[in-house]
């Protein structure tokens, strides 16, 4: 019996001898082709960087071939530099991409292999400006993946940017997925002559829980535009979220009345904007209010009021720290001390 325990453990550490020894070479292995991939992508990088940048002005008239294994990783070096040109440097990239194969290659990898490959694909698309795969990136755009998406929606601003305003503007009410700070970039991109027109058009079109949504958009539209619309929401909505969006857009002093209307509003997301607002574009005028919203009951609007009041062109730090003293609402003047430290920390 003994024996054979002796045995089985014999055989059960040279097994494990055998798989540490396959583990340790697989490692080794690994090392030694990323160790590879890295060279060859140097290598790659030294041979097309320059080229690249020289044929932002001129186009050589011979180009090395990119070989389908390294289409990937020149793509990636090709859209880098894509990021960093103007529009008018970037058709030279694009004529390099087309002479070397990989605007074919990064077509197929939009369609296939993982995330990180589609993604890349998607965005070389964008940036080749080929009106030839619109239809298979609007197909992309309406993909469940908001990565995706997003990334083909991109791509179809940057090949047509008027055609995707029109008709991808109003899937922003829609797709909640969409990160708000990727889709303002996206619009920001394509510009205000662009983008104003359909995004008024989604906002009057909007129910009002997905209205506010949009709405905030509008701040990156002509103010021509943008001003007219939220004057006609705010007077014409009475749901509160909608209220409180077009606040945030208000860029116009003129409608300073309307936000002082508002700011003793029962909704708190309404009182919380109108202070907000106040603070962007009020006057001396607005000072008394703000003080007496100072001791509204929710801690927010206090809170909002006192930076508000501290960035009225005609309050000083002097002013802020008498009104400390002097407010007769104990959790007013609680909220000024608070507010006077992070602006002294600020200054």
């Amino acid at each position: 019996m003994d024996g054979l325990a002796a045995s089985v453990a014999w055989w059960a550490s040279l097994i494990l001898l055998a798989l540490i020894t396959l583990l340790v070479t697989w490692i080794l292995i690994l090392r030694a082709r990323n160790a590879a991939t890295q060279r060859r992508n140097d290598r790659l990088r030294e041979q097309w960087q320059t080229l690249l940048a020289c044929a932002v002005d001129e186009i050589p008239d011979e180009l090395p071939v990119v070989e389908e294994r390294d289409a990937v990783a020149f793509l990636m070096l090709w859209t880098h530099l894509q990021e960093s040109v103007r529009d008018i440097a970037r058709e030279g990239l694009n004529e390099v991409a087309r002479r070397t194969g990989v605007a074919a290659v990064a077509r197929q990898l939009a369609h296939e292999g993982d995330l990180r490959g589609r993604l890349l694909g998607l965005t070389a698309l964008g940036h080749l400006r080929d009106k030839e795969v619109w239809d298979e990136l609007l197909a992309l755009a309406l993909d469940r993946d908001p990565s995706i998406s997003m990334s083909a929606a991109k791509a179809l601003f940057r090949i047509d940017p008027p055609k995707a305003a029109e008709m991808l503007v109003p899937m922003i009410l829609t797709r909640e997925d969409w990160p708000r700070a990727l889709v303002a970039s996206m619009l920001e991109e394509a510009g205000p002559d662009v983008t104003s027109k359909p995004l008024a058009d989604a906002v009057a079109a909007a129910a009002p829980d997905r209205a506010p949504r949009i709405i905030r958009f509008l701040e990156l539209a002509h103010r021509d535009v943008a001003v007219p619309v939220v004057r006609r929401m705010i007077k014409a909505s009475d749901h509160p979220d909608v209220v409180a969006s077009c606040l945030r857009v208000f860029s116009d002093p003129a409608d300073l009345d309307i936000v002082r209307g508002l700011l003793d509003d029962a909704r708190l997301p309404v009182r919380l904007n109108a202070a907000i607002t106040l603070g962007r574009l009020g006057t001396e005028d607005d000072r008394a209010l703000l003080t007496r919203t100072l001791a509204d009951a929710d801690w927010w609007v206090r809170y909002r009021s006192a930076h508000a009041l501290a960035q009225l062109p005609s309050v000083d730090a002097r002013d802020l720290h008498d009104l400390a003293l002097a407010h007769p609402d104990r959790f007013a003047r609680d909220m000024l001390t608070q507010v006077i430290a992070e602006t002294e920390l600020a200054w």
